[in-house]
């Protein structure tokens, strides 16, 4: 069709050919994935009618799942107008609704129509009283009253029972013993139509014989008597794919067989579709799921949901990834004896969807974390229990409940010297990065040095097994070290650090590596404006939009945007420019507030106490002192109610800038550098001591200058070796 080469990708993950097959994978965050194949798979049907014109036949729609029932509205609304797109569906509420669609319901015939149909299959002379009574008895359906014609011209009683009467299977009592002694036509006819009525909707050749368990000679010659009593017919798929020539038939066909035989069947049906596939990309899995299911093999069946939960993921399905990981615990859990690691690692990757979908604040995240920790603690030490643990250490993390992550992490220190040594690693490393959010910036240092050797084997070793969180933890290590090396004064090492972790990043397959960079690109961005290089941090913060844009990441998108907004108001500020810029300062100061409120919603509280202290600087700056104090007692408030005091010596520092009194903003200023001594915080205490400085007396700032090397340089620092200089 001469597609553009950029489809090829999306289009084979759509159909579950694999990248092995010789082309370069999608590498996009799920929804955007999603996007891009629903893309491809329109320009693929677009390309087909090329300027022509033609019909879209969308046949079944109550069977299609939401992705494709949203393919399916695209299509009404933006293929050519030459082309007639024909929806048929059992359920109106599935079927597409606007202007340019017209709704054609198929109610039963009326008795005159009947008539007539009935009139046109009937030799001339019949009685007329036969036909009224084969019309009585059809409720207008064209399938039942040619059952009822044929019937009748065999001599059969149409009248076996009153009008209206149905068996389970929806069919009218009248016709169900007509319709069952014509599946009788041979033991292969019985055999074939029984194996296709289990297959489904419509049947392929070579998995009939296989669920029939024939040979090819009988199913064919089963097949044909089915296709000659016209009872089925070949689709349009293909010479080697039948199906039922009405539901009701295929119903009947099912209600025939015993339960133990139809189990049977669905079991063998489900074993062909998995050995009949090239590999398993191929498999169908969720309609394998359904069989291992009907046959009660649930082990099968919730293997399957697993398979095809994870296909929906790849190609961004991410709702009905997790409807299918839903089915698959609930299979699980009908069981009197459920496997609680199988349980454990369904509801770890159900909470992973959840949280894709829905951020932080997802009940449903929340409520199988919680499972996964109580089924946890009665089994003990293993791989599921660590990749637990770690799990719901990463959610409490990012929502600021950091007394609930020491929980977990005792937890994991409580197994023991049996855990593997990347384990220890990886429990001390997270722990560093709770003290680092806590304002703990020396423990932090201590702690990132003494793991980063154990840590940086982590390629080494597959920590994906333990590690069930989208960012790579030795890369993440390596950042927050070099958070805590700026705050330790260690400079130099800043630079060389985030280098290292750019490396890891780059060696990453997707999501794990992008991912991993946007986190890495937000903190970098930071360091840089800490440092007073905006422009680095300003290009850092470009290169997090087009990262977040190219793989789809709306999270990360939004970090950069309020850092844009941010490290804007801080450089209009150390560039003195504050006095000429008061509304703009204003502006960014509410759009800060704007992106924080979002940020709060979805129950994404690390640095918030940051950005809201830095709303209240931009508000001081412009004019606006009960602004800047509100934001500042609000920060301090987060602070208090999570333990996230990282920021807090500066929300001090800047809170004493609004005093006018001397006396009572020293006070405030000797708050603030003591907190930040206490925390090992060079760099706070630098800022505060330079504060307190310009009230009189350097003495505290030349012992924070000293603690800084001699070659470390930048525009806090030297002014403040400036200032002593001239003292």
């Amino acid at each position: 069709l001469e597609l553009d080469d950029r489809f090829v990708a999306p289009l084979a993950a759509l159909v579950g050919i694999p990248a092995s097959a010789g082309y370069d994978a999608v590498e996009s965050d799920a929804r955007r994935l999603r996007a891009e194949i629903e893309d491809a798979a329109f320009a693929f049907v677009n390309a087909w009618f090329g300027n022509g014109a033609g019909v879209f036949i969308c046949e079944d729609a109550h069977w299609f799942d939401e992705q494709t029932r949203e393919f399916v509205t695209r299509a009404v609304q933006q293929l050519p107008p030459a082309v007639l797109t024909v929806v048929t569906s059992r359920d109106p509420l599935v079927v597409p609704r606007g202007s340019v669609v017209a709704t054609v319901g198929l109610a039963p015939l009326e008795p005159a129509d009947a008539l007539a149909l009935v009139r046109a299959r009937t030799p001339e002379g019949a009685p007329t009283a036969d036909l009224d009574r084969i019309v009585r008895r059809g409720d207008g359906i064209p399938l039942f009253l040619e059952e009822l014609l044929r019937t009748s011209a065999d001599g059969a009683n149409t009248d076996p029972s009153p009008p209206g009467a149905t068996t389970a299977s929806g069919v009218p009592e009248s016709l169900y013993e007509p319709l069952v002694a014509r599946f009788n036509l041979s033991p292969n006819g019985s055999a074939v139509a029984a194996a296709a009525a289990v297959i489904g909707a419509d049947a392929d050749r070579g998995v009939l014989g296989i669920a029939a368990d024939l040979s090819t000679a009988q199913t064919e010659d089963g097949l044909q008597a089915l296709l000659d009593a016209r009872i089925m017919q070949p689709t349009d798929f293909g010479a080697d794919r039948f199906r039922f020539r009405h539901e009701l038939l295929r119903e009947v066909a099912y209600d025939l067989q015993p339960p133990t035989r139809r189990r049977a069947m669905h079991a063998r049906v489900a074993d062909a579709l998995v050995n009949g596939a090239a590999d398993t990309d191929a498999v169908e899995w969720q309609r394998v799921a359904g069989h291992y299911a009907a046959a009660g093999w649930v082990d099968d069946a919730v293997s399957a949901y697993d398979h095809a939960a994870e296909r929906a993921r790849r190609r961004g399905a991410l709702s009905e990834a997790r409807l299918l990981l839903t089915n698959a615990l609930d299979l699980l859990l009908g069981e009197p004896t459920a496997n609680a690691k199988r349980e454990i690692a369904l509801r770890l990757e159900r909470g992973f969807v959840a949280l894709t979908i829905e951020g932080h604040s997802s009940a449903q995240a929340a409520t199988d974390y919680e499972r996964c920790l109580e089924l946890s603690l009665e089994i003990g030490a293993c791989d599921e229990v660590y990749a637990t643990l770690f799990a719901v250490w990463s959610y409490y993390s990012a929502r600021a409940e950091f007394d609930r992550a020491d929980e977990l992490l005792s937890v994991l220190r409580g197994f023991g010297s049996d855990v593997p040594d990347m384990i220890t690693a990886l429990v001390e490393g997270a722990q560093g990065v709770v003290d680092f959010y806590r304002g703990n910036f020396a423990h932090a240092f201590e702690v990132f040095a003494q793991q980063k050797r154990t840590l940086g084997h982590a390629s080494e070793v597959d920590v994906s097994r333990w590690w069930f969180v989208p960012t790579d933890p030795a890369a993440m290590i390596e950042v927050a070290g070099a958070f805590a090396a700026l705050h330790a004064g260690d400079v130099g090492r800043v630079e060389q650090v985030v280098g290292n972790a750019r490396t890891i990043c780059g060696a990453l397959p997707f999501p794990r590596g992008p991912f991993t960079l946007s986190s890495l690109l937000t903190l970098e961005a930071w360091i840089y404006v800490e440092l007073g290089d905006f422009d680095s941090g300003m290009r850092v913060v470009d290169e997090i939009v087009e990262v977040s844009a190219r793989y789809g990441f709306d999270s990360w998108a939004i970090v950069g945007a309020t850092q844009r907004q941010v490290f804007e108001g801080l450089r209009i500020l150390a560039d003195g420019a504050a006095a000429d810029n008061q509304r703009n300062l204003s502006a960014l100061a509410l759009t800060i507030g704007s992106y924080m409120a979002m940020w709060k919603m979805i129950d994404q509280w690390v640095f918030v106490t940051y950005y809201t202290t830095i709303q209240g600087v931009l508000h001081a700056a412009a004019g606006e002192p009960e602004l800047a104090r509100a934001a500042y007692d609000e920060a301090s408030a987060i602070a208090a109610r999570t333990g996230m005091y990282f920021y807090e010596a500066e929300t001090l520092r800047h809170t004493a800038r609004l005093e006018t009194a001397v006396a009572a903003r020293t006070e405030r200023l000797r708050d603030a550098l003591a907190l930040a001594r206490e925390q090992g915080s060079v760099l706070y205490e630098l800022h505060a001591a330079a504060d307190l400085a310009e009230l009189g007396g350097v003495d505290d700032l030349a012992v924070a200058v000293a603690k800084f090397a001699p070659g470390v340089s930048f525009p806090a620092l030297d002014a403040a070796r400036d200032l002593l200089s001239r003292d």
